[in-house]
């Protein structure tokens, strides 16, 4: 989809392709992200947001 969430993982997923990484450390990296990414909750304005975990003060 096209949410934020994943416009942030294209970014990065650029961003390292541009490194002069080894091919399988750089796999590792995505690999690694992709794992981390599929914890990403979808947040939408109709999302009920803990306040303990997310400051509107800044």
């Amino acid at each position: 989809g096209d949410t934020i969430e994943n416009k942030f993982l294209d970014v990065l997923f650029d961003q390292i392709n541009d490194l002069n990484l080894a091919e399988d450390i750089r796999g590792q990296l995505i690999t690694n992200i992709y794992i981390f990414s599929s914890r990403f909750l979808p947040v939408n304005i109709d999302t009920n947001i803990h306040r303990r975990y997310f400051n509107y003060n800044v």
